[in-house]
């Protein structure tokens, strides 16, 4: 990406989250290829999360279950936005099944 990196014993790489498909893919217009070696680094971090999550070495945030629909997530946005919100991951329901 063109940013210098002063530090010398560690690699610095450019990853595109969409590569860890292992499919091509495009984005405006520009057609950027499948990368083999990003398909297998997502399958063995895949595999690591998987076994710290299941050993309890990692756990995710807890979940604030927010009413409203898709009429509220902006308000929710803006909480974020405003610090009102911290250490959660804000999850509104959009349909009731």
């Amino acid at each position: 990406m063109g940013i210098d990196f002063s530090r010398q014993d560690v690699r610095n790489v450019f990853l595109l989250g969409y590569t860890l498909t292992g499919e091509a893919f495009e984005i405006e217009g520009k057609l950027w290829p499948a990368v083999p070696e990003d398909f297998e680094l997502a399958k063995k971090f895949t595999s690591l999360v998987e076994k710290l999550l299941e050993q309890g070495l990692i756990k995710n945030h807890p979940v604030s279950m927010r009413n409203g629909g898709l009429d509220a997530i902006l308000g929710g946005m803006q909480e974020l936005k405003d610090g009102k919100v911290s250490g959660v991951k804000v999850v509104y329901r959009i349909a009731q099944e």
